[in-house]
């Protein structure tokens, strides 16, 4: 009885992370808008698994999420939101006129 319970907690434990790691998994992640509302950012994010939301707070790098995103680690959140970010040294360059 002990070995059976002993074998069932040890399948238990290693099937768990499994299945919380596959719902993690994006595809074709896209931002769809980003703004600056009161204490952060956010970004909302469309995928095939569905929309969900990314706040990153001002006060320091944390990130709470929403949707598809709700129940992600610090540092999953950190690497999606990161990776979704408008790069800088795009080709599209505003004229200042005046």
């Amino acid at each position: 009885m002990k070995r059976a319970v002993l074998i069932v907690l040890v399948l238990s434990l290693v099937a768990l992370p499994m299945f919380g790691a596959s719902k993690q998994k994006l595809t074709t992640a896209r931002c769809a808008s980003l703004e600056h509302i009161a204490g952060g950012w956010r970004m909302v994010i469309n995928c095939d698994q569905g929309k969900g939301a990314i706040f990153m707070l001002d006060a320091g790098k944390q990130y709470r999420g929403s949707g598809v995103f709700a129940g992600w680690s610090q540092e999953q959140m950190n690497a999606t939101y990161q990776s979704l970010l408008p790069i800088e040294n795009s080709r599209f360059e505003l004229l200042q006129l005046g």
